[in-house]
């Protein structure tokens, strides 16, 4: 049987992109998250895709051994019933029951993959078994013991050529199929290499689709996502500027209500304060004169005393000065007229020196000799009134100012 082609074997192939679907990943990672890209590891990226690609393998593999075998049992099902049918019909007709459980026999020995040699040596262990079988029956259905032996004798004999010509008919039949089902598992294995190649490019396909999808999707979830952020930011900017503004005016209400309150609170307490003020200024000032008031006559009195001790020790002493002025102008009066009679001899002295001069040196010139008795000027005795008069002027100064002091302090006591 000649292997059939695949339908799609002059299609132009699909012109493969080496390295799109590493860009699509990259591009996948940057749409999920563009601030905090990371390159992706190629050789992982194929070693995760061939275990995918192998575990969709394996399940396909799976699913399609789990439908052979239900196959398989429901056969084995329908051929158990069916032997449980010829088992029964064995005991209404012995041929049929030796026909049908040759042939079972034949089928399930060929169904499991014996080879004819084993098929020969089982031939005579079903003969055995069939004239055993056959033995049974005649014993139960035993008219005569010669007629048995000759009817069964015969019914063998030709049983036993129809069941070797059945067999040889059914070998080649079974060879037949045998090679038939070789060339079909065969084309089966190409059509399923070929269906599992294309099924990959349609899955390769698919999946660059769908990333080529999913990175779209992303990118517009992407968008869509910095869309919304960017206005839900403009909303709430917005909404917390209208928030911030009726604070604002809120607080400035309350300032002014505030700044009112205080302002009339501060009146009156200024108001308050400059009524105690002026109390406590009054008292203080009351206060303040009485004790003033105290002070003065105090210190007046004290003023006075001392004024008056100040006076009688000035008018002490002022006497004890005029005693002493007295004792000094009669001291003076009496040294006046010592200088006067001193002045007088000096005179008289120098007189009679210059008359001995002349007579013992008449050769001299006049004013020879004056160096041994020079002449004196006479005292002047003018300093010492003026002096008096000064000290009287100032004693007189004194005792006026000392009088104006007395009746200033008398006055200020009164």
């Amino acid at each position: 049987m000649s292997s059939t082609k695949p339908p799609n074997e002059n299609e132009t192939p699909k012109e493969r992109k080496p390295g799109l679907r590493s860009v699509q990943t990259t591009m996948l990672f940057r749409a999920v998250n563009p601030e905090l890209f990371i390159k992706p590891n190629k050789p992982v990226m194929a070693f995760g895709l061939m275990a995918i690609t192998l575990c969709v393998a394996y399940l396909g593999y799976l699913h399609a051994t789990v439908e052979n075998k239900k196959d398989l049992y429901e056969a084995i099902d329908s051929e158990g019933s069916r032997e449980d049918m010829h088992v029964r019909r064995h005991a209404v007709n012995s041929d049929v029951q030796s026909r049908l459980l040759n042939a079972l026999e034949i089928y399930m020995i060929v169904k499991t993959g014996v080879t004819e040699l084993k098929i020969r040596n089982g031939k005579s262990k079903i003969n055995r078994f069939l004239q055993a079988q056959r033995k049974e029956h005649i014993n139960l259905n035993k008219p005569s013991l010669a007629d048995q032996s000759e009817i069964g004798a015969d019914i063998q004999e030709k049983q036993h050529k129809k069941k070797e010509v059945e067999i040889q008919e059914r070998i080649e039949k079974m060879k037949a199929e045998l090679c038939s089902q070789e060339e079909v598992r065969k084309v089966k294995a190409e059509m399923q290499q070929y269906m599992e190649d294309e099924q990959r490019r349609e899955t390769e396909a698919a999946e660059q689709r769908m990333a080529h999808r999913l990175q779209c999707a992303l990118m517009e979830c992407a968008q869509e996502k910095m869309q919304a952020v960017a206005e839900a930011r403009k909303q709430e900017r917005e909404a917390a500027m209208k928030e911030a503004a009726r604070q604002h005016r809120k607080h400035l209400e309350q300032l002014k209500e505030e700044r009112m309150l205080a302002e009339e609170l501060h009146h009156k307490s200024i108001e308050q304060l400059n009524k105690e003020k002026c109390q406590e200024m009054n008292i203080a000032l009351n206060i303040t004169q009485k004790e003033n008031q105290i002070e003065t006559e105090k210190q007046l009195k004290e003023a006075e005393t001392l004024h008056l001790e100040e006076l009688e020790k000035v008018i002490v002493t002022l006497k004890a000065a005029e005693e002493q002025v007295k004792t000094l102008t009669e001291k003076l009066e009496k040294m006046t007229d010592w200088k006067d009679s001193l002045e007088t001899e000096i005179q008289a002295t120098r007189q009679a020196f210059q008359k001995y001069i002349d007579a013992t040196f008449p050769n001299l010139s006049p004013g020879q000799a004056d160096f041994i008795l020079p002449f004196r000027k006479a005292f002047e005795q003018k300093d010492t009134p003026e002096e008096a008069e000064d000290s009287d002027k100032e004693y007189k100064r004194t005792s006026i100012r000392s009088e104006r002091l007395t009746a200033m302090g008398k006055k200020d006591y009164k």
